[in-house]
């Protein structure tokens, strides 16, 4: 065997391995590029890649064995490619990702477009449509903690007409979002419109009011630090974190990336979306802008974390963008490619947010003369 052989009566443990790229120059039909095992040995398989293992004349040669039936524990497996006559009876009946190829529809058994060099050094080209049983691949077939595609963890709409259509949420105060706007753009170009319900509610390059803030736009902060309104104030060609306040609390269902009358689109970047019903003073919206919140937070209306989809991937059915608090205020994501580097689900870790977001609230000492009172204490004291 090219990559690991294993005879006897031996038990080979593989888990959370990858396997690829190995060449054996034995053809003699019991050779393996990747994994070869005899008669009576055992392989137990989790959370692992066989891939791109070649033996002379055979590509591909991935898996072979002597033995006529798999024996072991298979879970959350890729398999590129078995050889050899076990191989429709070799995938244990008790994996869902790994079942028998006698029972052809079973999905997973390769999982094409990964981008992963682990998997056709990265290429998509020449990428099957159906599984090696020849079904079609259906759904997501993504596989466990072994899937090589970096996850979705915010949205691009650098494309012609893309925008997401939010539902009527009520009581608006604030808004918080992190973005990336490309500089060079020209004309009239929407980063939100709220006029539906606030009857100067854009934020638009060019529009207008002050510098693109309609008139009922009256805090900014941008990374947190008070910054007067302002498209221009916006900094371009890189993450920052936009908190606005109205003057007034309000009612839409709030278009990004266009206009509410479908037109003059922004290209840009956005995650992170937090509508409030309140303001939010300086050290909360500081200690909340670098880290996820957890959905329940008082008085979030909406949360859209936009970690969804694989970066850069096919993603033609997550076309709704999920609000992660319990009301419901899922958006609509309409008129985006879903494929590719733009106008798609991408990879936003750029901007550094990570981990749960932690409340701080700050300590309040109480003197009592002159004497600071302990923490916890309830005992009256004189002296205090």
């Amino acid at each position: 065997a090219g990559g690991i052989m294993v005879d006897g009566t031996s038990t080979l443990n593989l888990i959370n391995c990858t396997v690829i790229q190995n060449y054996s120059a034995n053809n003699t039909g019991f050779s393996s590029g990747g994994i070869f095992y005899g008669f009576s040995a055992f392989l137990n398989m989790t959370n692992t890649i066989l891939a791109n293992n070649n033996s002379a004349g055979v590509p591909n040669c991935d898996l072979n064995s002597f033995a006529s039936a798999y024996s072991g524990v298979n879970n959350q497996n890729i398999v590129k490619e078995c050889v050899g006559a076990f191989c429709p009876g070799f995938f244990s009946p008790l994996d869902p990702n790994l079942s028998s190829l006698s029972i052809c529809g079973w999905q997973d058994i390769y999982r094409p477009n990964s981008g992963s060099v682990a998997i056709d050094n990265g290429t998509t080209v020449g990428a099957p449509s159906a599984d090696i049983c020849g079904t079609a691949w259906v759904n997501n077939h993504e596989i466990g903690n072994v899937e090589s595609a970096i996850p979705g963890s915010a949205l691009d709409f650098n494309a012609i007409n893309g925008q997401v259509d939010l539902p009527t949420i009520n009581n608006i105060k604030a808004i918080s979002m992190w973005v990336n706007i490309p500089s060079g753009q020209p004309g009239n170009r929407y980063l939100l419109d709220a006029r539906n319900g606030l009857g100067a509610g854009f934020i638009c390059q060019n529009c207008g009011g002050t510098d693109g803030f309609g008139a009922d736009w009256s805090i900014m902060y941008i990374n947190g630090v008070s910054t007067p309104v302002g498209f221009a104030n916006i900094p371009k060609d890189q993450w920052v974190h936009l908190h606005v306040e109205s003057n007034v609390v309000f009612n839409d269902d709030i278009t990004l990336g266009r206009s509410v009358s479908n037109a003059d689109p922004l290209r840009f970047q956005i995650d992170e979306l937090r509508i409030w019903s309140e303001s939010q003073c300086t050290d909360k919206v500081l200690n909340e802008m670098n880290c996820e919140l957890v959905g329940n937070e008082s008085n979030l209306l909406a949360y859209y974390k936009f970690n969804q989809g694989v970066a850069a991937g096919a993603n033609p059915s997550e076309t709704t963008v999920f609000d992660e608090t319990a009301n419901n205020n899922d958006g609509i994501v309409n008129n985006f490619l879903l494929t590719g580097p733009v106008s798609n689900w991408i990879d936003g870790s750029a901007n550094n947010v990570s981990g749960i977001c932690v409340s701080s609230i700050p300590e309040i000492d109480i003197i009592g003369n002159g004497i600071s009172i302990p923490n916890s204490d309830f005992v009256p004291d004189p002296s205090d």
